[in-house]
């Protein structure tokens, strides 16, 4: 089995048509059909049935096509690092959550930065659903968020670091700060900022909700965007559903949480790696020092 071979299977598998992946491939459709059938001889399996419209992967094909994926990210990877190492520095793209930007990250950057001066480093923010699946993709390096829910996630390996308070925020001039005795009831009425349902700190608030025989709230605003959540916040009176920690942050300025029994969540939140890979020395580097620096914290506390 030629790495080759395996491209060419992804390939096919992407355009779902020998003519469509030949010609992506620039190479001739006999060429694309005799690189196929080598690899089924080789293995010993049939991977592709053929119809007449098209093409399409067996159970074989499908299972082929997970590995491959990940021994091209792991090429790819091997590739970039080397660069580095040719080039002494290279670059390290880093996915991270709202609550990373201003605590851990910026001191574990500034360390790997005068370990290496010949690198380049990439911060792309966002919530987690995104996050994860670029890191999956390959676009990203490392990602250091909140933990995917239930602990683990296809294709990736986590390591928790420290722990995320996600509470209700509002602005400090909202009117249900300050107020006693909230019911869920009165949250359920309230306007909401949130990101899409697919995000974890949204997914948690909705079961907040139902764990309260409510429905989750429809928010009046939902966005993508944690500095346009942050901004909608500030300008009126809106709620959200976010780390206490985020509120340290520059654009949450103004903002505040709200003590309401019931709605808080303590979630685990640290390191997230694509699995089976290995890390680049950059990479390696920069979760060494957020360790390192998690466990100062803590042993400070």
């Amino acid at each position: 089995m030629e790495f080759v071979q395996l491209r060419h299977l992804l390939t096919l598998a992407e355009h779902g048509s020998v003519g469509r992946a030949a010609k992506a491939l620039n190479m001739s459709q006999p060429g694309l059909t005799k690189s196929l059938r080598r690899l089924e001889e080789n293995l010993g399996a049939q991977l592709v049935e053929r119809h007449p419209r098209g093409v399409a992967l067996t159970a074989h094909g499908r299972r082929l096509v997970e590995h491959a994926r990940l021994i091209t990210l792991q090429v790819a990877d091997a590739r970039r690092e080397l660069d580095a190492a040719r080039a002494d520095g290279g670059m390290l793209a880093i996915g991270a959550g709202p609550a990373w930007f201003s605590r851990y990250l910026p001191a574990a950057v500034a360390r790997v930065l005068d370990e290496l001066p010949g690198l380049e480093v990439r911060v792309v923010g966002g919530f987690n659903d995104r996050l994860l699946l670029a890191l999956v993709q390959g676009e990203l390096d490392l990602v250091v968020a909140a933990m995917p829910e239930g602990g683990s996630m296809p294709n990736l390996r986590v390591e928790p670091l420290t722990h995320d308070d996600l509470q209700v925020i509002a602005r400090a001039a909202h009117p249900f700060v300050g107020r006693a005795a909230l019911t869920p009831l009165d949250l359920q009425r309230a306007d909401w900022v949130l990101p899409g349902r697919e995000v974890a700190s949204r997914v948690r608030l909705d079961a907040l909700f139902l764990a309260n025989a409510l429905a989750p709230p429809t928010p009046r605003i939902e966005s993508d965007s944690i500095s346009f959540i942050m901004a909608a916040l500030r300008e009126g009176d809106f709620l959200s559903f976010a780390t206490r920690q985020s509120l340290s942050a520059p654009e949450a300025a103004g903002l505040v949480s709200l003590e309401l029994q019931g709605f808080a969540i303590r979630r685990d939140a640290g390191l997230v790696f694509r699995d089976r890979a290995v890390p680049s020395h950059a990479a390696a580097r920069v979760a060494h020092h957020l360790r390192q620096i998690c466990d100062e914290l803590h042993s400070e506390n």
